[in-house]
């Protein structure tokens, strides 16, 4: 929590004379700060239009990414209402993705986007392909349909196997899926089963048409080769277990391995040259040539590209683990989370990695006032004064994991099966006689008590960071976060309940924050009269009354929240740092301005 910096926030809000502030109403991300280019997966790659476009986010967003270069992406968002971006398609005027269960979105350039509802089908969307007028959708199901005008939609084919991927020549459709299915059609509408007898059966991945031939693609190094549909010539790619997509550059397949992360070259579609091994963690997706380069893509914006299809070009940095905690002095961010990780940042903007000499995991981060002590698991502490560089900090016999510590009169730090433990320096640290064996979460003060909460609707209060007393929540849910925000402490966690108090010792049952029913809330802040949720489902959620919410940002997790030079900031799931905008203000080099074109962060539009 961050009741010790609220002072210093007011401090720079008056220093900041001339800003004009608008009211507030709600929380955007503005950029990705950390993994760049960002944290979003990017399900798949395309060309067309002299243009790279990614799918960007699966179940954590509904944008696509942009490149002329492979190198420099810019992110756009296709929607607002339909979460899942996953597959992409060129159909040599306009770009087709397809996204949700049932939704196709299309646009000439990537940028502006047009919305299809796809009838007949039940399941995922598979993958599209069109030709001519003509527009073939598969689902996860096997199920087939077809439209003429993206508007209405027939039913062609059932499969009885799972559809993988779709492609057309001039005159003849495939489809390719699970234990080696091949579906052949002249018309997109009727459609039959040519597939090569094999007798283990081969999953199928990918299918790609260059002019001249049909190529398909699957696991254990199989290929397949036809230039009609009807008769196929297999081929094997003997370094490979999978191989996972396919592109054409002209001359020449070039196909990528999934296990191992391989990439394998053939100028006939039967002969294959081993080219390189790029043996990068989750690159599990795409393959695409433009501009007289290759792209290949994966999850949380790992993108690399080749001119030669030997050296890769790495065009992403992470760390990708988990974030937990987030701290800032006033001058410096500071976050904390798995295996050790730690990144600093002057302005919130770019961030630095200076990882622990030890693998452990971090949970919550303060500044003391002189400087950051970070906590985890098996009671470890580490204090940094510049968020650079780390020593252990010594807190006695304490073994359990610390999940949070805050800095108010004294330091106090709360974790697993009741631990509290709390110090006036920082330096010597104290148990404390805690009533409680549910793991305690978080911990608040108003300056008179402090209030920790924990498992199964647990909260326990001390005037003086010693001896505590168990109250009644009025829940039996795990309370996860607590906020003192001036006149009540709100506390929330599983589920979105949440309970009020004015003196931490007598609590009601508000409404809970319930988007979507069954997350979590892990932090909750007050920040410019607006309150801001980090939520496991929902991303961000944010409210003026602690009872309407609204959900900014969807389909990514945060775990923790801060104050930053340029307006806030939210950590989470796979070493996410994202920028938020909370009160309607813009700003540049860290000083508010009330005019918008002296902005220079980059808006997810």
């Amino acid at each position: 929590m961050l009741q010790f910096f609220q002072v210093l926030i007011v401090v720079s809000v008056v220093a900041f004379t001339g800003a004009t502030q608008a009211a507030a109403q709600s929380c955007e991300p503005i950029e990705w700060r950390s993994p760049t280019p960002f944290g979003y997966s990017l399900n798949d790659v395309v060309f067309g239009n002299g243009v790279f476009l990614a799918p960007a986010g699966g179940y954590q967003g509904n944008h696509v990414a942009i490149s002329s270069d492979g190198a420099t992406w810019t992110l756009h968002r296709v929607t607002d209402t339909e979460p899942g971006i996953w597959k992409a398609y060129w159909s040599g005027s306009q770009f087709i993705v397809t996204a949700g269960s049932r939704q196709l979105f299309t646009s000439p350039d990537g940028v502006d986007w047009t919305r299809h509802q796809v009838g007949g089908i039940f399941g995922g969307i598979s993958d599209v392909v069109s030709q001519g007028t003509t527009t073939v959708v598969s689902d996860n199901d096997g199920v087939l349909v077809r439209t003429t005008d993206l508007q209405t939609w027939s039913v062609v084919h059932y499969a009885p196997r799972r559809i993988n991927a779709l492609a057309a020549s001039d005159s003849v459709w495939i489809a390719v899926g699970d234990y080696n299915m091949i579906l052949r059609s002249t018309n997109g509408t009727t459609w039959n089963d040519v597939s090569p007898s094999l007798p283990s059966g081969v999953a199928l991945h990918d299918v790609l048409w260059n002019g001249s031939y049909f190529l398909a693609v699957g696991v254990g190094g199989h290929t397949f080769r036809s230039s009609d549909g009807l008769v196929w010539q297999e081929s094997y790619v003997g370094y490979a277990d999978a191989l996972r997509n396919i592109a054409w550059d002209g001359s020449r397949f070039v196909v990528k391995g999934f296990a191992p992360p391989g990439i394998y070259s053939s100028l006939d579609g039967l002969a294959w040259t081993y080219e390189a091994l790029i043996d990068v963690e989750n690159l599990t997706w795409g393959i695409a040539f433009g501009n007289q380069r290759y792209v290949i893509v994966g999850d949380f914006g790992v993108n690399l590209s080749s001119t030669d299809r030997s050296t890769w070009i790495p065009h992403y940095s992470g760390p990708y683990d988990l974030l937990r905690g987030v701290a800032t002095s006033g001058a410096k961010l500071v976050a904390v989370g798995e295996s050790g990780t730690t990144l600093s940042s002057a302005m919130g903007r770019e961030w630095s990695a200076h990882p622990l000499p030890q693998s452990i995991d971090l949970y919550g981060i303060v500044w003391s006032g002189t400087e950051f002590l970070a906590v985890g698991e098996m009671g470890a502490m580490w204090a940094s004064v510049t968020g650079e560089t780390w020593s252990e900090r010594p807190i006695g016999a304490v073994t359990e994991t610390l999940y949070e510590i805050i800095a108010a009169a004294d330091l106090v730090a709360v974790g697993e099966i009741g631990t509290i433990v709390m110090s006036t320096d920082g330096s010597s640290w104290t148990s404390a006689a805690s009533t409680v064996s549910a793991d305690l979460h978080a911990v608040a003060s108003n300056g008179s008590v402090y209030v920790a909460v924990g498992d199964s609707g647990t909260i326990v209060t001390s005037p003086d960071a010693t001896s505590w007393t168990e109250r009644t929540s009025g829940t039996p849910r795990d309370l996860r976060t607590i906020l003192w925000d001036g006149s009540s402490f709100y506390a929330t966690g599983n589920n979105g309940d949440l309970v009020v108090s004015s003196d931490g010792v007598t609590w009601t049952v508000g409404d809970p924050l319930t988007y979507p029913n069954g997350s979590t809330t892990h932090d909750l802040e007050l920040y410019r009269g607006t309150y801001v949720a980090a939520n496991y489902s929902a991303g961000i959620m944010t409210s003026t009354d602690m009872t309407n919410w609204s959900v900014n940002s969807k389909w990514r997790t945060f775990y923790a929240l801060a104050p930053s030079a340029t307006g806030m900031v939210a950590v989470g799931l796979h070493g996410s740092i994202v920028g938020l905008e909370c009160w309607g203000i813009v700003f540049t080099d860290g000083f508010e301005t009330g005019n918008s074109s002296n902005w220079s962060a980059t808006i997810l539009d």
